[in-house]
């Protein structure tokens, strides 16, 4: 698989070529594999990396590629378009290979446009090179930071992230002089899978390590701070842990642990939502009935941790423990970090009223309300959901994620004013 570069006019796509195994028979077609939209595009970019590496090993010459203004490719949302432009004879004019692709011959690609103000690079690293992200180098006209920034997958998402949040991040903080590297972990988006010789924590803080080292490689940088999306935050907490080159680490809305004052705030929003006639009656009943089941449903996972801890483990059964944190430990690790030198920016999204609903809820939930450290930065967002829909949200999101590395660099390592 080879990072190739597309251009039309003066759009440029980043795409990725795989080649027909040597192995194979000589097929007379090629096959162009073309995204979806919205939520397919989500659940089919791994499924395109497997069908397209079974149609390579058929002896098919396979292109998968990003549209203008979408995935990794140049361009904003705005310019993103469904349907390919056509010429006049009404043959679509989106891609014309033949002119204006051109594959590197190796595993990087690069992609510089005006429009961008810097320029990216999508490579493979790590063992065997198994990894595959992509390098927002810091804009030339500004100093470039010693330090840089990490962002990978949130669930199922690619590196791009949730409506493009990690490639707008990484721009942004480039157009300001800190380089950023998105990329996929293993058996994510379009790296390699495994061998399953670690468990999932060693594999995740591996794969972030040596994300560390192919961005000080290309860039020079020396410090680090991860932005955990989501299921992200956890593989950021555990790196801090092991790492010294952490420098920050930004949680995002990973912890729901309720308070009095949440439910107690939740219960009214449902029943100013409800109100109190017949079909409220009928929907407290059910609601009432779910929480039921899920009371028993705790106390059967929580007798079966207890039964767990008094056996011996195997390693996979200790890592699903160690996704179940207490938050109390858990909020002593966090300051811990912060007082070694460790940024940590807790963050939550607040439109999913049930779960996270005041700004000082994590804190409070934490056991921290009463400790204070300018390393340890909490923050709540009420008007953004959690995958961060909307463009409004994204730009609170991105805003606030941006001014909470600023505030967590080291202090020999802020960037200069753009």
């Amino acid at each position: 698989m080879t990072p190739v570069r597309l251009t039309n006019g003066q759009r440029e796509l980043v795409a990725l070529y795989h080649a027909p195994a040597a192995y194979a028979p000589e097929q007379r077609h090629a096959v162009l594999l073309c995204n979806p939209f919205g939520q397919e595009a989500i659940r089919a970019h791994r499924l395109y990396r497997v069908m397209a590496d079974r149609l390579a090993a058929a002896g098919f010459a396979v292109l998968r590629f990003d549209y203008y203004g979408s995935g990794d490719s140049a361009g904003d949302d705005d310019a993103w378009e469904p349907t390919a432009r056509r010429t006049s004879t009404g043959q679509p004019t989106a891609l014309q290979p033949r002119r204006s692709c051109r594959c590197t011959g190796s595993t990087t690609c690069s992609i510089s446009s005006a429009s961008l103000r810097m320029r990216e690079t999508t490579l493979t690293f790590g063992l065997h090179d198994a990894l595959l992200g992509t390098v927002s180098f810091a804009a030339p006209a500004i100093g470039a930071a010693p330090w840089g920034v990490l962002l990978f997958n949130a669930g199922v998402i690619h590196r791009v992230g949730a409506h493009r949040t990690n490639v707008k991040l990484a721009r942004l903080l480039a157009a300001q002089g800190i380089a950023a590297l998105r990329f996929d972990l293993h058996g994510m988006g379009d790296s390699q899978r495994a061998d399953g010789s670690l468990s999932y924590k060693e594999q995740v803080v591996a794969d972030l390590r040596a994300a560390m080292d192919a961005l000080q490689s290309n860039t020079g940088v020396q410090r680090f701070a991860l932005v955990g999306f989501c299921s992200g935050a956890l593989p950021s907490y555990w790196t801090a842990q092991a790492d010294p080159r952490v420098s920050a680490i930004v949680l995002y809305d990973a912890f729901s642990y309720p308070t009095a004052r949440s439910v107690l705030r939740s219960l009214g929003m449902r029943l100013r939502r409800h109100g109190v006639g017949p079909r409220a009656w009928t929907a407290w009943l059910r609601a009432a009935l779910r929480g039921g089941h899920a009371a028993l449903h705790h106390a059967g996972r929580t007798l079966a941790a207890w039964r767990a801890s008094a056996s011996p483990q195997t390693s996979d059964d200790a890592t699903a423990l160690d996704t179940r944190l207490d938050r109390l430990e858990l909020g002593k690790n966090l300051l811990a970090l912060a007082q070694r030198g460790t940024g940590v920016m807790v963050l939550s999204a607040g439109t999913d009223f049930s779960a996270v609903n005041y700004a000082g809820q994590l804190r409070q939930a934490l056991g921290l309300q009463r400790q204070h450290h300018q390393r340890l930065i909490f923050a709540h967002l009420p008007d953004v959901d959690h995958a961060v829909t909307t463009r409004a949200a994204q730009q609170q999101w991105l805003s606030c994620v941006r001014d909470g590395l600023l505030r967590l660099a080291p202090s020999s390592a802020l960037p200069a004013s753009p």
